[in-house]
């Protein structure tokens, strides 16, 4: 397929998921190459389009129960308690881990 894009253009692979997954077609830019490309591989690989796809699973639901939850503090008391030397540690600990990493 990335020969066809090179040949003909994102935008002539992008028509061809309008037709088999329109749903797909309108939340993927015509410029998305990556993931016109996938949307039309898993297609072609399982017969059933990515909208399809989307709707038989939960995504990490069906394997695990999973919990979201958010913590909020007004914002008056976050800034109250935000010190300097807070943002000197964090900023010398990621500093120092990207380097051992980088």
């Amino acid at each position: 397929m990335a020969k066809y894009v090179k040949k003909y253009g994102s935008l002539k692979l992008h028509k061809k998921l309008v037709k088999i997954d329109p749903d797909s077609a309108k939340r993927i830019h015509p410029n998305d190459v990556r993931r016109i490309i996938r949307a039309l591989e898993l297609y072609n690989s399982t017969g059933k389009t990515m909208t399809e796809l989307k709707l038989e699973t939960n995504g990490l639901g069906d394997r695990f129960r999973i919990k979201m939850f958010g913590l909020n503090m007004p914002r008056e008391k976050i800034y109250k308690n935000d010190k300097p030397e807070d943002r000197a540690y964090a900023r010398n600990w990621f500093g120092s881990r990207s380097e051992k990493t980088g």
